[in-house]
């Protein structure tokens, strides 16, 4: 049988300093470990209503921004992007949708008809070239 030292309360055949936790210790180890799990499952200090502020801020911020960028930028917006079209014409734009389309990459093809819009593009063109 195992024997009990009464100073340490180690046993004497598990080993020097190991011995084996009682019931109770065990208990609120257990009731530790579910107080931690239920509070990970909610963290405290968690509002909805912040997550929309920021977002509504954040998107304020990128309109204000676009609004800002095509008020004191439109008519170079406009050259560059009809230079653009033009050197590539509607074959090239055709074929970097067709990549981009194809190809997974982290930049989508949207830019490419915002500057066929920016360059006059008929929009039965734009349509029919991004659509096939």
């Amino acid at each position: 049988a195992e024997e009990v030292t009464a100073a340490t309360g180690e046993g004497a055949v598990g080993g020097a300093g190991q011995r084996e936790p009682s019931n109770a210790e065990g208990n609120r180890a257990l009731a530790l470990l579910a107080g931690r799990a239920a509070a990970s499952a909610s963290p405290s200090g968690f509002s909805w209503w912040q997550v929309l502020r920021k977002l509504a801020v954040f998107l304020g911020i990128c309109v204000l921004l676009i609004c800002l960028c095509e008020h004191f930028f439109s008519k170079s917006i406009c050259r560059i992007s009809r230079a653009l079209i033009d050197a590539i014409g509607l074959g090239g734009m055709f074929a970097i949708v067709f990549v981009a389309d194809g190809v997974p990459q982290p930049f989508p093809y949207a830019p490419v008809v915002f500057f066929a819009v920016k360059a006059h593009v008929p929009k039965w063109q734009g349509f029919a070239v991004c659509a096939s």
